[in-house]
């Protein structure tokens, strides 16, 4: 029991961290300020509980059902793709579906793309495609935030201390 309610309240917590990220890097993404935006958090389709996407962000037209991933590997990018889809096509309304990450790579840029299903990732890169809606932007490698995280790792690590990265 205890190891669910640390699992449930870990998901919050890593929500929590990243919606403000998300909606910031959307509204950039689509020209509006933050405030026009409107977030709810682990949304689920009516009569089916455990169909949930992690975010519904509706900014001006434009619907998106979000599934975050707190790695871009293609393994966690498929699945998001499998999970985000599943509750579009079960929420029977126009939602675009977003998978986000803090860097998609071209594995997972391609999932993304095969299945019509958009992507953004924190490090700036972006496909958001819909009707009346086409944003595209590729070239940033990893946000500074990763590679801060990777520095500090790489100074423990010459110093011979201990590493929780």
């Amino acid at each position: 029991m205890l190891k669910v309610w640390y699992l449930d309240n870990m998901s919050r917590e890593l929500n929590s961290r990243t919606v403000e990220d998300i909606s910031r890097r959307l509204a950039e993404l689509l020209a509006l300020p933050v405030s026009r935006l409107k977030v709810k958090l682990e949304p689920s389709v009516p009569g089916d509980e455990n169909n949930r996407a992690d975010l519904l962000v509706s900014a001006g037209n434009f619907h998106f059902a979000v599934e975050w991933k707190a790695s871009g590997q293609a393994s966690a990018v498929a699945m998001a793709v499998r999970s985000i889809r599943r509750f579009v096509e079960a929420s029977r309304k126009k939602l675009i579906p977003l998978v986000a990450a803090p860097f998609v790579g071209e594995v997972g840029q391609k999932l993304c793309e095969e299945a019509d299903v958009c992507w953004m990732d924190l490090s700036g890169n972006a496909h958001l495609v819909g009707v009346g809606l086409r944003v595209n932007i590729e070239g940033s490698r990893t946000s500074s935030s990763a590679r801060a995280v990777r520095a500090v790792c790489s100074r423990r690590k010459a110093r011979g201390l201990p590493v929780g990265c």
